[in-house]
């Protein structure tokens, strides 16, 4: 799969994702360019390690706090070639979910807004594109096409549910938001997406406006969102599947009660698949459908581990559900909802988001739309490597810093106990940083933060060799 990711589009540099856009002055837009790539060469650091220059780190300050630099000006390039990218794709999977973004230290920071269990921040809801091509093992991320800031005022008086519900402003109303702004920027690229969510996103009101207007959809659904539903015959799938179930730990916003921690392990899955006819609730506005016909189908894990809760999704769909393979692509799209959680991983613990030192909600959208694309390229690579072991080394590390980690592996040098062959692939290169910075070789693939780890480390010990008089590696 990743081959064809390198046949169909190059990795270039991620400085690409910037070039164009349009700030109102070409000075902005070299700026913007420039420090986008200091950024991105070691994303986990803090702006004053990443921008060394005086010269470079008042500027970058700057940037950020210019109010004529807009978050919308500085994506729009981004999203566009992630349009480019799906062009060929079989299926386009627009993966929608929510994040918080948590901001520590005892100052309130202007435009901030409480979240869960006190703090500060606002909450990011993103929709990443991803094509799920026909034989595909896994999805290939394209890009983040939208996505909305949400700040929360202080908590006021309870309201009668009746006046919660007719709230124009509610949060649950970005789900519709969201998901129009996707529809129409894919029918300006002549391009058909289908929107994947989780159980937050099940709303009847939700639904029908996307039936209505003839949208895809595969969302899962709580238990009781069927019950009242006319279900039609029910097929049950001639296969069973054998999938990895990955680690989970309880949400630290505090806000999934329902997701609870979880060791990884196979599971057998079966699944039934059925016609259901929904009728509207009564509390939903009139103007609503009064019913819609979707598919539903149903994973059901077989066999479970003594102690292990089973695996159980229910997910309605606009899809075809006539046939087992129409069934497994339904499931493979959602299965590919993993993406947008390592995605947010990237953006939080690979680019340590959380941690910029900036005074306001408006400095931090500014630096949250260039890190947005250097997350997605973080992400992108991460599966390169692991997929398509030949790729080029230099797609993980710049020429300096990969000639450095080379140096740094020869016998009697080695103290992390990297492996490097005399001509390293990607995948020994991301390997050899991970393992720099803690990654046991027997521990699976490195995460976000022992990648970050690595390279700060490969970059603190370029810059002192630079300072102690040694030269670059690249100019030997």
């Amino acid at each position: 799969m990743a081959t064809d990711t390198a046949v169909r589009f190059a990795v270039e540099p991620v400085t690409a994702e910037f070039q164009g856009a349009d700030l109102g002055d070409a000075r902005r837009t070299k700026r913007l360019v420039r420090l986008a790539g200091q950024l991105a060469e070691v994303p986990g650091r803090s702006f004053p390690k990443s921008l060394v220059n005086a010269g470079d780190l008042e500027a970058g300050y700057r940037f950020f706090g210019n109010e004529h630099v807009s978050a919308e000006a500085i994506s729009a390039p981004h999203r566009e070639r992630a349009w480019a990218r799906g062009s060929q794709s079989d299926w386009l999977l627009s993966l929608e979910d929510t994040t918080e973004m948590r901001f520590t230290g005892g100052t309130q920071r202007a435009g901030l807004g409480r979240l869960m269990n006190d703090g500060q921040g606002f909450y990011l809801h993103t929709s990443l594109l991803v094509a799920l091509d026909e034989g595909a093992d896994r999805p290939i991320p394209l890009g983040v096409v939208d996505y909305e800031i949400l700040v929360r005022g202080e908590r006021g008086p309870k309201r009668p549910w009746r006046e919660e519900y007719a709230d124009p402003n509610k949060e649950s109303l970005r789900w519709m938001r969201l998901m129009t702004r996707v529809d129409e920027a894919a029918d300006a690229h002549l391009a058909s997406v289908i929107h994947v969510a989780d159980r937050e996103a099940c709303k009847y009101e939700l639904l029908a406006e996307r039936a209505e207007q003839q949208r895809r959809f595969i969302i899962r659904v709580r238990g009781p969102f069927l019950d009242r539903a006319v279900r039609g015959p029910a097929r049950r799938a001639s296969f069973v599947r054998v999938v990895d179930l990955s680690p989970r730990v309880t949400d630290s916003s505090g806000g999934r009660s329902a997701r609870n921690t979880r060791a990884g392990r196979q599971a057998t899955l079966t699944f039934q698949s059925c016609p259901v006819t929904l009728k509207r609730p009564k509390h939903v506005a009139k103007e609503r459908a009064p019913e819609m016909q979707l598919n539903v189908v149903e994973v059901r894990e077989q066999n479970a581990p003594a102690g292990f809760e089973p695996v159980s999704w229910v997910l309605v769909t606009t899809e075809s559900i006539a046939s087992d393979d129409d069934v497994l692509r339904v499931v493979d799209a959602y299965r590919a909802r993993w993406m947008i959680e390592e995605y947010f991983k990237a953006l939080k613990t690979g680019c340590a988001f959380e941690t910029r030192q900036l005074d306001s909600l408006g400095s931090l959208e500014t630096a949250l739309a260039v890190f947005i694309p250097i997350a997605w390229q973080m992400l992108l690579l991460r599966g390169v490597v692991r997929d398509a072991p030949a790729t080029p080394p230099e797609q993980v590390l710049g020429p300096r810093l990969l000639i450095l980690l080379v140096a740094l592996a020869a016998p009697g040098v080695n103290i992390w106990g990297m492996k490097l062959s005399k001509k390293p692939t990607a995948r020994e290169v991301l390997y050899a940083v991970a393992r720099m910075g803690g990654h046991l070789p027997n521990n699976g693939p490195p995460g976000w933060l022992t990648i970050r780890r690595g390279l700060d480390d490969l970059y603190a010990l370029d810059q002192a060799a630079q300072m102690l008089g040694f030269p670059r590696c690249d100019q030997s």
